[in-house]
Parts: structure tokens; sequence; C-alpha cells
């Protein structure tokens, strides 16, 4: 934090930049504007903000994962040829993202 008040200070350009807060451990945007006798510095409670962005990335991160899986899956049914082809598609994708150690498929024959 040192090194930024100074380079601000040298620089003469205002400049911002979070930190974490080691007494409370809350996120603070702290901006620093040079003025004649030095730096003036505001800071801004942004833990909320930086909460909820981690949450919306985490939640990009997971809809993404799901989405390639769901791909990897059409795909690979799309190219099963046989009942065995199916069920093995099937082990092979869908078992391990619910740690599955089983799985039952129920064939239906006929037009009934």
């Amino acid at each position: 934090m040192e090194d930024r008040c100074r380079r601000a200070a040298a620089d003469g350009r205002p400049t911002g930049f979070d930190i974490r807060w080691p007494t409370d451990n809350r996120w603070y945007h702290i901006r620093l504007v040079p003025v004649p006798d030095g730096l003036t510095a505001y800071l801004t409670d942004v833990t909320e903000r930086r909460t909820q962005a981690a949450r919306r990335a985490e939640a990009e991160r997971v809809g993404a994962e799901q989405a390639a899986r769901i791909s990897e899956l059409s795909n690979a049914l799309a190219d099963a040829v046989t009942t065995e082809d199916v069920v093995q598609v099937m082990a092979t994708h869908v078992l391990p993202p619910f740690d599955a150690s089983g799985l039952l498929m129920l064939c239906l024959e006929g037009g009934s």
C-alpha cells in the first residue's frame, strides 16, 4: 500500500485499488487523489460487490462446465450405434459427475 501511495504522489495522477483490510477482513476500494499538500484518500467498502462478483464468476464457471459436459454427452450419443454403445456412453459421461458407482437403464422394445 505504501508503494502505491508513493507512486500516486510521484505521478501526480489519481489512482485506485482494492485491498482486504486486515482488522475486519472486508474489502475496500481506495482512491488516491494527489493534492498540493500530499494525497487525499477515499475509502469505499466494496465487500458485497466483490462477493457478488465472485459468486457470479463461480456460477458462470459451473454453467460452462455443465454445458461442456452436456455437449460431450450429446456428441458421444450421436456417435453411438448399438444399445451397448449407448450404455457405455452413459456410464462414461453420466456416472463420474455424480460420483455414482452404477447405472440402471430400462430398455423398452416393441410398439406398446
